[in-house]
C-alpha cells in the first residue's frame, strides 16, 4: 500500500509540474503577441508622426521668397569712380 501511494504521489507532482510549465509557456506566448501588438502600435504611431512633420516642412519651404523678387543693390564704387 506504501509503495502505490508513493507512485501515486509522484504521478500527481508530476501532473502538476507539467501543468505548471504549460501554464507558463502559455503566459510567455501570449507576452509575445502583447509585444508583437504594442510594436506595431508604436511603429504605426512613429510613421503617422513622421508623416505629419514631412506636412509641417513643406508648408514652411513654400513661404519662402525667391532670389529674383528682391531687389539687387547698385554698387558704390561705380557713382565715386572719376569721369575721364
Amino acid at each position: 500500500m506504501k509503495e502505490d501511494k508513493k507512485c501515486l504521489n509522484v504521478l500527481f507532482k508530476r501532473s502538476k509540474m507539467k501543468n505548471k510549465t504549460k501554464n507558463y509557456k502559455k503566459k510567455q506566448n501570449n507576452n509575445k503577441k502583447m509585444r508583437k501588438t504594442k510594436t506595431k502600435k508604436t511603429n504605426n504611431n512613429k510613421k503617422n508622426n513622421n508623416n505629419k512633420k514631412k506636412k509641417k516642412k513643406k508648408k514652411k519651404t513654400k513661404k519662402k521668397t525667391t532670389k529674383k523678387n528682391k531687389k539687387k543693390k547698385k554698387k558704390k564704387w561705380a557713382t565715386i569712380r572719376p569721369l575721364h
